[in-house]
């Protein structure tokens, strides 16, 4: 079968967390055989080197600062930084598709060689607006040399995971990429910011209460973590916070540990100034979006000095507070508020049920909506057409799929307990397919400390649609795992597989 003609070039923006930090020519941040955490006695420790990620200053008007740090490459293997953000896979999966589907010629950034595909990588501690302004340099430099050497009329198509969408935004809008760029998607960006990040500068990874002795060195990832101007840029820009029945923003209160109010005001700051294109219709713009994790936090109380996050949607008296009840979902990170840039609050092209860390690697994703779009790209009319049909949240079919509980973190001699749910499937279907033969995980060793084969596990039914699975203590050797959810029986109607990634410790 021929491959798809690419006559632009393709540039892959990651999110936080998902550039390799080298400093002094030496990896600091490469997961996972860096970040894993270490069992010695009854000691958890972080590898030393995060402290080396701390973010003394941020200078905007400078590419780089003097703590010698600088990113290299792409994060391309399975990560976990525990309750706050998961890689499925890294960005390896989408650089494969594109290279196996579409006559591509990857490139490195070093190199003045004519190529149309890049992986850019970039500080993601600092102000995206530094990284925006060091995406737009890359793209001026290759753009010219594609156009000269291959095609004149070549422009740029971004594909961006998370924070990285924010970049992107920030390129096309302010940092004039909307001349050059033909289409710009995103993955599961936090358009209007992410409560699950709030939630984790406030009390870190606190599973349960008897385990905070024995995380503290968490608490240190936790400090390296609230240095970065990056964090500050991920919270929440409406009024997520209930005190005493009030509904406010972060940048108006005082107090909430490990947030720091003048710089949530400036993170603030930043995504407003995206929010609202300059350049509506310069350059084609969609956003997939995560959807169908109940567990994705929404808003947040703030009562006696303690932050406590919710699943429950906002309830302030104000235009983003007329939520459909459908709204009351996510990706498990970016709630579907947040994932709509304001501009499209009414409409969406394109959404999946579908976890944060995997949006960047889901095949259903890739050949449903990422590669039609990517081949759309390459005839003008045929973009037109694809992105002519935006239906409501409310009236957007879905697909059956699974929503998913799993923690990020087990102790050796613990249960391992996984929570499912299928959702958005009609009884008929409930009734002939016998619930799809009801649910199964699949484990697989990522990198574990020992001889640990994969596991295939029966979840079992708790009532209806809702099913539960726990894994005695000891079963599982310390390591990181991917887990794999999917109905046992196949139908055209069972939800797809579903991804995630766990830690056992000993």
């Amino acid at each position: 079968m021929a491959k798809e003609l690419m006559k632009d070039i393709v540039v892959l923006v990651p999110g936080i967390t998902g550039s390799v930090l080298q400093k002094d020519g030496k990896d600091i941040w490469n997961p996972p055989y860096q970040v894993l955490l270490s069992a010695i006695g009854e000691t958890l420790r972080v590898h030393s080197g995060l402290k080396d990620l701390t973010l003394q200053e941020d200078d905007i008007e400078r590419d780089y600062l003097d703590d010698g740090i600088k990113a290299t490459g792409l994060v391309q293997r399975a990560s976990l930084v525990p309750g706050f953000f998961k890689l499925i896979d890294g960005y390896s999966y989408i650089r494969d598709q594109l290279t196996e589907n579409f006559a591509v010629t990857p490139g490195k950034v070093d190199e003045d060689k004519p190529a149309n595909y890049f992986e850019f990588a970039y500080d993601w501690r600092r102000d995206n607006r530094v990284a925006a302004r060091l995406l737009k340099k890359l793209i001026d430099k290759k753009l010219r040399i594609w156009r000269e050497r291959m095609n004149p009329h070549a422009k740029v198509i971004l594909i961006a995971h998370s924070m990285g969408g924010l970049v992107s935004r920030y390129y096309v809008e302010h940092e004039g990429g909307c001349k050059d760029c033909k289409l710009l998607v995103t993955l599961g960006t936090p358009y209007r910011g992410s409560v699950k990040i709030l939630d984790y500068l406030a009390n870190g990874y606190l599973k349960n209460s008897w385990l905070i002795d024995r995380l503290a060195a968490l608490t240190h990832w936790r400090e390296v973590l609230r240095s970065f101007t990056s964090v500050y840029q991920l919270l929440p820009t409406y009024p997520v916070v209930n005190i005493d029945g009030n509904w406010q923003r972060i940048a108006e209160i005082d107090g909430i540990p490990g947030v720091v109010k003048e710089r949530a005001i400036e993170g603030r700051k930043f995504l407003k100034c995206i929010e609202l294109p300059k350049n509506a219709g310069a350059y084609t713009f969609t956003p997939i979006i995560g959807i169908g994790q109940k567990d994705t936090f929404q808003s947040a109380t703030f009562s006696n000095g303690l932050l406590k996050a919710s699943n429950k949607l906002p309830n302030q008296e104000n235009e983003e507070s007329l939520l459909h009840p459908s709204y009351a979902t996510g990706d498990d990170t970016v709630p579907l508020l947040s994932a709509i840039p304001k501009e499209l609050s009414q409409t969406s092209q394109v959404s999946f049920i579908e976890l944060h860390g995997s949006l960047q690697s889901s095949d259903h994703l890739w050949e449903n909506s990422l590669k039609p779009c990517l081949i759309a790209s390459q005839n003008p009319l045929h973009l037109e057409e694809y992105f002519n049909n935006p239906q409501t949240i409310e009236s957007a079919p879905q697909k059956s799929g699974i929503s998913l509980s799993v923690d990020d973190l087990y102790l050796r001699d613990e249960e391992v307990t996984l929570g499912a749910e299928i959702i958005n499937v009609k009884s008929d279907i409930l009734e002939e397919t016998g619930n799809f033969g009801g649910l199964r995980a699949i484990i697989t060793p990522v990198n574990v400390n020992g001889e640990q084969k994969t596991v295939v596990e029966y979840f079992d039914q708790k009532h209806d649609t809702q099913y539960k699975k726990i894994l005695e203590p000891n079963k599982l050797l310390p390591g990181l795992y991917r887990l794999e959810v999917d109905a046992k029986d196949v139908h055209e109607s069972a939800p797809n597989a579903l991804h995630s990634l766990f830690q056992v410790m000993e």
